[in-house]
């Protein structure tokens, strides 16, 4: 999985290598609190991405936590700057 831009300030665009299909995507803030929570329905092809537009969170380090249909979790930092 990969995260662009990241920074970013509005969007966020997950990349995944490999096919998934993705059941839920959460977004943390630095103390763990869940700040966006998505249940999703969507397969990803190879190289295909997910994007997430109007986040509109405050500047900072965030974490993003993509759960797939297998129960596969993949995690990543990002940061918000405007």
């Amino acid at each position: 999985m990969a995260l662009y831009p990241n920074p970013a300030s509005n969007t966020l665009n997950i990349n995944f290598m490999e096919p998934v299909i993705i059941n839920q995507v959460q977004i943390f803030d630095t103390n763990g609190k869940v700040v966006m929570n998505s249940g999703f329905a969507r397969k990803v092809e190879n190289n295909g991405s997910i994007s997430l537009p109007d986040l509109n969170l405050p500047n900072g380090t965030y974490m993003v936590r993509v759960i797939s249909s297998d129960g596969d979790v993949f995690a990543d930092k990002f940061i918000i700057e405007k």
